[in-house]
Formats: C-alpha cells, sequence, structure tokens
C-alpha cells in the first residue's frame, strides 16, 4: 500500500511512530503477531485487559457480546485482528489517577471493525482528574483546582478545564482559570484536562480519555442518532466542567455509515450553576476535545455535524461555555487534511475559544530566544513537533521563519537567525508547521471563536454563522467569509496592536460578516489589554508611548487629529500628532485621553492588510476607534485604525458602507480623528464605487465642549492608470481647530547654512509623527514671508529627537524662522485629491496631477500654502480655502494657487480674513489655527517684519494699502506693498490700551492666483482684515491683505458684487466708539479676457467702518490691467466714508495707467515728485466729488487745477474731469 503519513503520536512517555503504509509491521512490537490465521476472543462478560493479560486478547478478532462491558486498563497499543461489537455492548478504559494516566483505548486492527447502532466505544470522564475527584485507585483530588497537562494543576475553582478549546470561566474569578489548550489537532493523543471544583462535595467534572483505533481493514459505524457511537467527552459535575479527551482514527479501507446522527464525539462538560457550585460560583463548561480522522475510502456519511468537540455549556449562563475543539478529516487526496472547528456553545469572553496551533506575546528577546506568556499559547514539547519554525513576529508584513531548536513552556530557541533584529517584546510569536497550521481547508462555523496566529490553507477558509476567527496572518486560495461570521486580528494591549494580514486569491465577505479591527488599536487612556493597562491620562500612540498621546479628554490621533476640549483655559490640553503614510498605511489608531480613570478613553482602530486577486465585500470591513467611555467627564474617542488594500478586482452588490477606519465618538469630550484607507485595484465592479456611501474614514463628533475628531484619508491607486493616486478626504462633521492632516510639517524655530530646525516653536508641538527612515529626498520651506516661492534642499540627515534637518543644495541661514517646512513629495503629491462631506483639513503643500474637487456633500475648511493642479473645481458643494494664521512670533504665510482653469461655485470660496499679522492684546484661542493660541502680550499690533515696532497702538487701526484709522495720536502702522503687485499682509489692529480681554483684529492674509486657462469666480476670494474682538473695549480692526489673480479668462455668473475684496476690518458691535477700523489692502488681476458679470465693480479694497467718522480706515487699491493694454486702471474706493483718515499713498515709482480712479471718499497722495504716471493719449484720471488726490507742488510748470486734472510731469493726461479736490501740498 502506497506511503500516506507519518505522525508522530506521544503518549505518556510512549513514542509511537506509525506508517499507515505497512501496518502490519508497525503493529508487530505492540501486537504479539502470529502468522497464523486470526482466531477470535469472545468477551461473554464484563472484562478488564490489562498489562498481565494483553497477550490473551491480543492478535484476535475481538467480539463484545450484547450487554458487556470491556475495560482497558493498559497504557500502550494493543495489536488485534479485528472488532465485533453488538448493539449493546462498551469498550472503554479506566480513569486517570492523582498521580496520572495509565490507560488507553488504543487498538491496531489489522482487519475489519463493526460498530453497531446502540454499541459504543467511550473514554467519557476518563481523562485528568477534576477539582475533588476520586481517581480510578479510589484516591482523591482533595483540590479546588483540576488536573490538566502532566498530571500538573489545572483549573482554578469554577472554571472548566481545558483541551482543544479553553475551558469556560467565571470572569468575576480573576484569579481561578482554566488551564491554556494543549496538544496537537491532526495526531491527537493526549488527555483532557480536568474542571475546578470549590468543595468536596462540589466537584470539577474529569476531562476526557483517549481513544485511538488504527483499522487496516474497513470501518463501520452505524451510530446512535444524538449520542455519539465513539466518544471521549468530558465529565459534568457540580462545578467547572472536565474537556473533551481525543479519538484518533485512521482507516486504510473504507469508512461507512448509514447513520444521520452523531458518529464521534468529543465534547466538554457541562459546568455547574449557583445551586450546584455555590453562591457565585458559575462555572464554566469544559473546553472541546480533539477528533481526527484519516480514511481511504468512505461510504455513506461522514460529514462535519457527525463529530462534535463542542465546548461544554454551563448551568450558569452562556457566558461561561467552553471553547469548541478541533477536528481533521484527511481523506486519500488531501495533503494536509480538512480542519473544522463547530459548536453552538462558545463563550463571548474575550480569551475563551479555540486556539490553532501554538503562540502568544513575547515577554522577553534574546539572539536565540524568545521567552512568552501563558496567555494565547499550547503548552507542553508535544506541541512543537521536529521540524517545525518559529515565526517570531506574525504581526510583520513579511513573515520571517526560524528553525526551532529546543523549547520548553517559556522560551524557545532557533538555530539560525538574530531575533533580536526580527521582534520585539510584545509582538506576536506563533509555530508554523504542518501538523498544527497548515491545512487543505479549514470549516470554521456556528458560534465558536478560533484563535490562530498563522493559519495557512492549500484550499479555503470558510467562517460561517456567527462564527469568529481571531488571527494575525492568513493565507489561503479562497477566503470566504459567510452569515454573520466575523474576523479580526488580536486586541492591542500596552505593548501590542492588533494587526491582521490576509493573502488570498480571492477574499469573500458576505452580507452580514465583516472583517474587523474596531478598538484593537493603542490604548485608550484608562484601558486595559490582556496583559496590561495603560495607566496614564494620555493615550496610547505610535510606538506605544503615552508622552506624545492625545491629552485628557482629547480624542486620539491617525488620519486627522483627535478632537479637543474647547475651553481656553485648557490652552495645553492637546491631541497627539498625526502620523502614518497616506499611500502604504500600516499603523493602528491612536487611543483618547481622560482626566479620570473611572471614564475610560477609547482604544485606536486596529490594522487590516489585505492582499488579493479578487475582492468581494457586500459586507463590511472596519477598523473604527472605540468610543470614549464614562458618564461623567468622559473619555476621547479613539482615533480610526488602518485598512490597506490590494486587489485585481474590487467588487460589491451592498448599497451600504463597506469600509470604514472612522474615528470613535466621545460621550462627553473630543472625538477620535480619522484612520486610514489605502486601496490599490485594477476593476471595479457591481455597485462599488470610492464615495461616501461605501468608504469613510471619518472624524467622529464630540460632545458638549468636545470638538470633532479630525478626517483621516482615502486613498486609491490604479496601476497602469495612476501616477501618484488619488486623494479622497471624506468626513461628516466640523473637525477641531487643525482637522485633517497629509503630511509632516512644522514651523523653522533657527537655522544656519546647512541645518533647518524645528523644536516646537510654538504651544504646539509637530502635528505629524514620522521617522528618521521615512524621510528621504527634499525638505521644502514653504510660504517665506514675502514671496511665493518654494525653496527646496535636500535632506541628507534627520534627528527625530531634536528636529534637525541636515541639509545640502544651498544655504538655509536666509530662511524665516516661523515660517513651514514640508517634505517634497511624502503624500504631496496625486493625481486627483477629492473633498466630500463636513470638515476641516490641512495641506501646507499640495498638488494633484489632475484635479482637485469637490462634490455636492462637500462642506470643507482647508488650510493649504501652496495649491498646484491643472484643474480646481468648487464648483459643486462648499469648500473655504485659507492658510496658517500667525500667532505672534510665527508670521503668517500666503496661499499661492496654481491651476490650468479653476471655478470658484456659489458656495465656496477663498477666504484668507484675518490671515494676516495677529492685532494687539491676540492672547485668546483663535480656534481654527495649527498655532493655536495667540502670543501678543503687547496692545500693538503686528506689522511688516513681523514685529510690533511700528505697529497700530491702541485704538487705531491696522494697515494694508490705506492706512488704518488714527485715534488721537496712536499713529496706526505705514501702509505697505505694491499696487501692482501686492504681496503683503494687513497689519494687526491695536488693542484696548488697558484691557487685554479686548484686542485687536489680525490683518488680511495675501493670495497669488494664477490660472492659464479660465478662472471662474461665482464664490468669493477675500483677504479682508479681522474685526475686532467682541468684547467692550477699544480694539480696532485689522488692515486689508493682498490678492493677486493672473489668468487668461475670468468670467461669472453672479449677480453678487464684491467677488474679490480687501476691506479694512471693522468693528465689533460692542467696541467704545474711540476704536478705529483698519486700512484697505491691495488687489491685483492681470488678464487677456474678462467674460460673463465679472468687471472692474466686483472688486473691493475699502477700508473698514467705524462708529465715528474720524476712525474709519483708509482706502485700498484695485488694481485691473488687461495684458495686451500698455497700462492698467487703478481705483481708491471707500464707500462714502467720510474722508478724515490718512491718505492711502499711490505708487512710488514710473508707471504707465490706463485709468486712475479715486472714489467714495477715498484719499490718494502722490509721494513724490521724482515719479510720473504715464496715460498715454486716451487715459483718464477721475476724482469724484467725495474725493481727494494730494500731488506734490514743486512743479512750478503745472498751470492752475482749478476744476481741470494737471497736465504735467507727473499726471501725463490729455483730457480728465475733476469734481473733488486735487490738492497740493
Amino acid at each position: 500500500m502506497q506511503l500516506r503519513y507519518v505522525i508522530g503520536l506521544v503518549l505518556v512517555g510512549l513514542s509511537l511512530l506509525i506508517q499507515e503504509s505497512s501496518l502490519r509491521a508497525a503493529m508487530i512490537p505492540f501486537a504479539f503477531w502470529k502468522k497464523s490465521g486470526p482466531a477470535t476472543c469472545t468477551f461473554s462478560s464484563n472484562t478488564t485487559v490489562t498489562a498481565a493479560n494483553v497477550a490473551t486478547y491480543s492478535n484476535c478478532i475481538w467480539s463484545i457480546g450484547a450487554g458487556v462491558t470491556v475495560t482497558i486498563n493498559y497504557p500502550g497499543a494493543i495489536g488485534i485482528s479485528g472488532l465485533t461489537m453488538t448493539s449493546t455492548s462498551t469498550l472503554t478504559q479506566t480513569g486517570c489517577t492523582t498521580t496520572g494516566c495509565g490507560a488507553v483505548i488504543y487498538l491496531l486492527i489489522s482487519g475489519n471493525a463493526t460498530i453497531p447502532s446502540g454499541a459504543k466505544i467511550t473514554a467519557d470522564g476518563t481523562g485528568y482528574l477534576g477539582g475533588y475527584q476520586t481517581g480510578s485507585d479510589s484516591v482523591t483530588n482533595n483540590a479546588t483546582t483540576g488536573r490538566t497537562l502532566n498530571n500538573a494543576t489545572g483549573a482554578g475553582a469554577t472554571a472548566g478545564g481545558s483541551y482543544g478549546g479553553w475551558g469556560g470561566w467565571n470572569s468575576s474569578k480573576a484569579t481561578n482559570v482554566p488551564p491554556p489548550p494543549y496538544g496537537q489537532p491532526k495526531g491527537p493523543l493526549s488527555y483532557g484536562s480536568g474542571g475546578g471544583g470549590s468543595a468536596a462535595a462540589k466537584k470539577g467534572g474529569n476531562g476526557g480519555g483517549v481513544i485511538a483505533l488504527l483499522v487496516n481493514g474497513d470501518l463501520t459505524i452505524d451510530g446512535n442518532g444524538s449520542t455519539p457511537a465513539i466518544s471521549s467527552n468530558g465529565g459534568s459535575a457540580q462545578c467547572g466542567g472536565g474537556s473533551g479527551g481525543s479519538i484518533y482514527i485512521s482507516v486504510m479501507g473504507t469508512f461507512s455509515s448509514s447513520s444521520s446522527g452523531v458518529l464521534v464525539g468529543a465534547s466538554g462538560g457541562t459546568g455547574g450553576g449557583t445551586a450546584t457550585c455555590g453562591s457565585g460560583n458559575n462555572s464554566g463548561g469544559g473546553g472541546g476535545g480533539r477528533v481526527a480522522i484519516n480514511y481511504s475510502t468512505i461510504s455513506g456519511t461522514l460529514w462535519s455535524g457527525s463529530i462534535q468537540t463542542y465546548g461544554g455549556t454551563s448551568t450558569g449562563g452562556a457566558a461561561y461555555a467552553g471553547g469548541s475543539g478541533t477536528v481533521v478529516i484527511k481523506g486519500p487526496s488531501a495533503t494536509y487534511g480538512d480542519l473544522y472547528v463547530n459548536g453552538s456553545n462558545n463563550s463571548t469572553y474575550k480569551i475563551n475559544g479555540t486556539p490553532i496551533g501554538a503562540f502568544g506575546r513575547i515577554t522577553s528577546v534574546t539572539s536565540s530566544s524568545v521567552g512568552f506568556s501563558s496567555l494565547y499559547y499550547a503548552v507542553g514539547t508535544s506541541d512543537y513537533s521536529a521540524g517545525a519554525n518559529l515565526v517570531p513576529d506574525t504581526d510583520a508584513l513579511s513573515i520571517s521563519q526560524n528553525a526551532i531548536t529546543t523549547y520548553s513552556a517559556s522560551s524557545i530557541s532557533v538555530g539560525s537567525g538574530d531575533l533580536t533584529t526580527l521582534t520585539s517584546v510584545g509582538k506576536m510569536w506563533g509555530v508554523y508547521d504542518n501538523n498544527s497550521t497548515v491545512y487543505d481547508t479549514i470549516y470554521i462555523s456556528d458560534s465558536v471563536i478560533v484563535h490562530a496566529a498563522v493559519l495557512v490553507a492549500a484550499n479555503s477558509i470558510n467562517v460561517s454563522n456567527t462564527a469568529t476567527l481571531v488571527a494575525s496572518t492568513i493565507s489561503a486560495n479562497y477566503v470566504y467569509l459567510n452569515d454573520t461570521s466575523v474576523l479580526s486580528p488580536f486586541p492591542g494591549d500596552t505593548n501590542y496592536i492588533g494587526r491582521l494580514k490576509i493573502s488570498a486569491v480571492a477574499l469573500t465577505v458576505a452580507s452580514g460578516a465583516k472583517i474587523s479591527a474596531d478598538g484593537l488599536g493603542y490604548l485608550g487612556a484608562g484601558a486595559s489589554g490582556l496583559l496590561g493597562t495603560n495607566s496614564q491620562f494620555k493615550g496610547m500612540t505610535f510606538n506605544f508611548v503615552t508622552s506624545a498621546g492625545s491629552d485628557k479628554d482629547c480624542g486620539g490621533s491617525h488620519g486627522g487629529l483627535g478632537g479637543y476640549w474647547a475651553d481656553p483655559s485648557w490652552a495645553t490640553i492637546i491631541p497627539g500628532p498625526a502620523y502614518d503614510s497616506i499611500s502604504q498605511p500600516t499603523e493602528a489608531g491612536a487611543g483618547g485621553g481622560t482626566d479620570t480613570m473611572t471614564d475610560i478613553a477609547g482604544n485606536g482602530g486596529g490594522t487590516i492588510i489585505i492582499s488579493v486577486s479578487q475582492l468581494s465585500v457586500d459586507g463590511l470591513i472596519s477598523a473604527k476607534g472605540n468610543t470614549g467611555g464614562g458618564t461623567g467627564a468622559g473619555g476621547g474617542g479613539g482615533a480610526g485604525g488602518t485598512i490597506n488594500i490590494s486587489t485585481s478586482t474590487f467588487t460589491s452588490a451592498s448599497t451600504g458602507t463597506v469600509l470604514n477606519a472612522s474615528g470613535g465618538a466621545a460621550t462627553n469630550n473630543g472625538g477620535g480623528a480619522g484612520g486610514r484607507i489605502a486601496i490599490s485595484y485594477s476593476t471595479l465592479g457591481g455597485t462599488m464605487a470610492f464615495t461616501p456611501a461605501k468608504i469613510t474614514a471619518n472624524g467622529a463628533a464630540g460632545f458638549d465642549s468636545g470638538t470633532a475628531g479630525g478626517a483621516g484619508t482615502v486613498f486609491t491607486y490604479k496601476p497602469g492608470t495612476s501616477t501618484d493616486g488619488d486623494l479622497y478626504v471624506m468626513d461628516n462633521s466640523f473637525s477641531n481647530f487643525r482637522g485633517s492632516l497629509t503630511a509632516p510639517y512644522g514651523f523653522i524655530s533657527s537655522t544656519t547654512a546647512s541645518t533647518i530646525t524645528d523644536s516646537g516653536l510654538t504651544t504646539y508641538a509637530r502635528d505629524f509623527y514620522f521617522t528618521k527612515a521615512q524621510v528621504v529626498g527634499k525638505v521644502i520651506a514653504v510660504g517665506v514671508e514675502g514671496t511665493t516661492a518654494l525653496t527646496e534642499f535636500t535632506i541628507t540627515d534627520y534627528n527625530a529627537s531634536t528636529g534637525v534637518f541636515t541639509v545640502s543644495g544651498g544655504s538655509a541661514a536666509g530662511l524665516t524662522v516661523g515660517n513651514m517646512w514640508i517634505i517634497k513629495g511624502f503624500n504631496t503629491q496625486y493625481d486627483n485629491v477629492n473633498f466630500y462631506g463636513t470638515g476641516k483639513f490641512d495641506a501646507p503643500y499640495l498638488k494633484a496631477n489632475n484635479t482637485i474637487k469637490t462634490y455636492s456633500s462637500a462642506n470643507v475648511y482647508a488650510r493649504i500654502m501652496r495649491l498646484d493642479a491643472a484643474t480646481i473645481d468648487f464648483s459643486a458643494g462648499a469648500i473655504s480655502l485659507d492658510t496658517w494664521l500667525s500667532n505672534g512670533p510665527i508670521p503668517p504665510k500666503p496661499l499661492v494657487i496654481n491651476a490650468t482653469t479653476m471655478n470658484i461655485g456659489t458656495n465656496s470660496s477663498i477666504d484668507l480674513t484675518g490671515s494676516g499679522y495677529v492685532g494687539g492684546f491676540c492672547t485668546y484661542n483663535i480656534n481654527n489655527g495649527r498655532e493655536g493660541f495667540c502670543n501678543n502680550t503687547s496692545n500693538t499690533g503686528y506689522t511688516q517684519g513681523n514685529t510690533t515696532t511700528g505697529g497700530s497702538g491702541s485704538y487705531s487701526g491696522g494697515s494694508g494699502a490705506g492706512y488704518g484709522g488714527m485715534y488721537s495720536t496712536n499713529t496706526p502702522a505705514s501702509p505697505a506693498g505694491d499696487a501692482l503687485a501686492p504681496t503683503t499682509f494687513g497689519s494687526g489692529g491695536g488693542g484696548d490700551s488697558t484691557n487685554t480681554s479686548a484686542w485687536g483684529g489680525s490683518g488680511g492674509g495675501v493670495l497669488s492666483l494664477n490660472v492659464s486657462g479660465t478662472l471662474t469666480i461665482n464664490g468669493y476670494i477675500s483677504a479682508a482684515g479681522s474685526p475686532s474682538a467682541a468684547s467692550a473695549g477699544g480694539a480696532s480692526g485689522g488692515g486689508g491683505g493682498s490678492v493677486y489673480i493672473s489668468a487668461d479668462t475670468i468670467t461669472s455668473s453672479s449677480s453678487s458684487s464684491d467677488l474679490v475684496d480687501a476691506w479694512g476690518g471693522w468693528l465689533d458691535t460692542n467696541a467704545v466708539t474711540n476704536a478705529c477700523a483698519g486700512g484697505g489692502g491691495r488687489i491685483a488681476i492681470y488678464y487677456n479676457t474678462m467674460a460673463g458679470t465679472f468687471g472692474n465693480g466686483d472688486l473691493s479694497a475699502n477700508g473698514g467702518i467705524s462708529k465715528i467718522n474720524t476712525c474709519h480706515g483708509g482706502a485700498g487699491t484695485a488694481f485691473v490691467k488687461k495684458n495686451s493694454d500698455s497700462g492698467g486702471q487703478l481705483t481708491l474706493w471707500n464707500y462714502d466714508r467720510v474722508p478724515n483718515y490718512l491718505p492711502t499713498p499711490l505708487p512710488a515709482y514710473n508707471v504707465t495707467f490706463k485709468s486712475m480712479s479715486i472714489l467714495n471718499a477715498a484719499v490718494g497722495k502722490m509721494m513724490s515728485s521724482a515719479y510720473a504716471y504715464n496715460f498715454g493719449t486716451t487715459g483718464t484720471v477721475y476724482v469724484d466729488g467725495t474725493s481727494t488726490l494730494y500731488i506734490p507742488n514743486d512743479q512750478s510748470n503745472v498751470p492752475p487745477y482749478n476744476n481741470a486734472v494737471p497736465v504735467g510731469t507727473w499726471f501725463n493726461v490729455l483730457s480728465g474731469k475733476k469734481t473733488g479736490n486735487i490738492t497740493e501740498y
């Protein structure tokens, strides 16, 4: 007969090597083989087979008569020629004692075996003793603990025994736990363990015994209905149930049965309730045992339901049930055998279930060995067969294997490889071998819970009904999650995050089923894992640190920043940094923070990595953060984790969400940030689409004064089509003042010729955590003051602890301290960027090769410093673009946009209101700046050069192109910038003279908008100064900023006016009457074609309004030039303010104008006679009756002005009109 299997069997120190291709030869040492024909040994009365008479009963056909029981009290294999039983006969074994186990039903049958209906082979309750049970030698195990592998003490009082599955246990009895499972699924020859008792009259059940039938001929089992014909069930008693035992059957002929009932069983015993085990002693059911069947031919029925290794129930309730055992069936065409784990009795408690293979958590590492904890692993030398490999980090994206050389119950040593370079404390280890972790097909069904660090199927893994599979790495041709089944990683801990890797040809997640890593990431404050507790008030974050984690009551961060408690008195209470790659995320979400350990914060979501050819998801793949708990102040929510998918075809028939990496909500504080989703695909099918209806990585809502978490990111890549992939930002609520982050960035705190340092210049440290290994390429200085250029430096080194970049390629010494840095190409460039939903978004530099687009659901506030794209389409939904605010010491930042076409829809805007220099006494929470809190303790506003020197003092408005309103002798800041090429920020308004709660408004920001094609403006563009504080006092408005636009065509269909403005800041309604408004800013537009309703009347750079005439802001400048014209049109306009303010300076250089208009109470001033304005032959100067133009008086050849515009050195005008004042000075 062909050689098929070699199985190593270990039994009570006796090693048997069975070669099933030569079964008779294998029997010879044990069976007292005779060459003559087989005789018949007839058992007509109850008989015990012992060492003394085993020779008598060997080498014959056993015929067991009706009503007869044959008991084996022999520790080894017995060779017989056949087995014939009658309908009421029984074959059993003697049980274990306090000193060990000495009997086994181990038959080597050279012929056929027949077990008719009503007959039974049973080892029920003959395994290791339960607590207070009496052994077969009449000696009692006088202890609450049951016995387990190697007769060691096992299950504590009230706990069930373990073997193939965990025993159930009462979680309120923290020290009375079951022993770990043990043994091999494919060659089971171990006794089941006993359950725990509580007193002499309140016993634990015994474990099941061992049955091994190796049949060279045919095996016929007719079955007994619901009672198994061959059984090794655990015993039931008053307290903890005993575990099932072992049944190993090998049939070289035909395995036949005509029964549709249960043929073989090794289930756990029932656990008792309080009525039998005592008050408060609800007891655990026993774990299921192990059954393995090898056959050559099958006739009739042999299916998973006919073989039971269920976990034992508990009369105390379902929560105390034992875990199911294992069934392996191996047919003639199989290579590894099929694994079945089923049963309806499983507990929902987190560690109960069925472990497959040996695995656990690493507690220590040397170069050649790992030490490990007692949770989640199978003990005993029988678990590590010869030739097995240790996988020292089952969570790694690329698994390493090392051959095992020696092992014990607490450590494993390997023959090669330095384990210190492969793993670290806290990682999950596992054993990879054909005996326990590799199968042909795996079936997991009913309500079981299965744990496996590494699980491999040559064909398929099938999880059905309400079953749960917990794993680190699974690999198969096909993976099917059916019904409402769940696949998840192991839970997080103080040094472990839940990661799940799936490799398959096809993965199917049916409707109702899910892959879930919800809450399995970094621990929230006060949260506990299996082995430890995060006892800090901060949540745990990247690299298991709490020092950089989210502070008390803040949400956890990951793809965005967690929410926070919006109270200015909590100025330093902030969420942790964001982290991880957008295109290849691998990290879990961070936990939330809390301010009391009774309000446990939410854990972050775990990590799911999927690599398949075909992915079908009608159910859900989820890595959400947990909700922050508590009824008091409450803990912050956990951040969403990671879903990283690589597939060829991605299909779905669902109409709902199929991918979810959202943050966890807060019961009373900051919500968790969204996580990260990345998808590489070739084809989408069915209803699958990259929309919020299908995919979400939302930040979660906060509660009370807690803000929402920032949105995470969704990244997609289509090989062969994509260059840099597409970015989607999807959110469902306005997030905190910082929102979503795409890339690491920070502020420059110091420079040398070869270094750029970010030491955390402000209240907030760097918001994006990244390691030195990730920092490659170039660092860019973005938004260098006074320019719109990017300054690039090649990175040669980075020190993450000090924040120092060492660079080459230019001198960094000239960079402005306080401006931003960002890594070029590191999550900054995409094919397309898509905005959905409501939220906030931060990206200092964002480039799209094709399109940046908002969709109808979008309502986004985005802070960007440089935006480059072929097409920017904000026609649908709403988006408001802003840039980073100054906080005082940190200078403001410009916004630069470069596009081929841009459409600013009716509900969208570029709004840089207040994005310039800060006002006096600006020490409040500005509520939407990454910089957090203003830091200007002077009542003087900041001005050009980012200094208070020369700034607007108390009550005086900030200046832009025009002066801020002047109170008394408190001179406002000097105007700045160029009317034809504006790049300057508005100055901050002065604060109250003494009231530090009355702060001045900030100046307007700077926009440089360059569109080579068509620019459509139906929304608005603003660089206005902000109003003064909402507080009674004498604070003043900020000055207007700068808007520079260059476009081929500018068009609009809007009927609104003021589509582009740079107003001066006005006053809060509570301000006192002697507070002043800000001066107007600057607008300059260059174009080839102006179309639709857009015209010069849509531009406004007027000064702000004060409560008194003497404090209005001066007019700003608006300059419009058609590129084919030699000169442009300059307009000063001030909405009929009484012109008692300082005049607006006109350009101090030679200029060619098409026209100059000074209107509606504007006041302009030519600054020197050294310059001339050329208006050509058709140009005009118009000063209306409410306005004034000041000109120098040192030109003797200028005729009297009277009512005519002068023609001379300064104004080369042939025709003009003057009804207002043209005054010499």
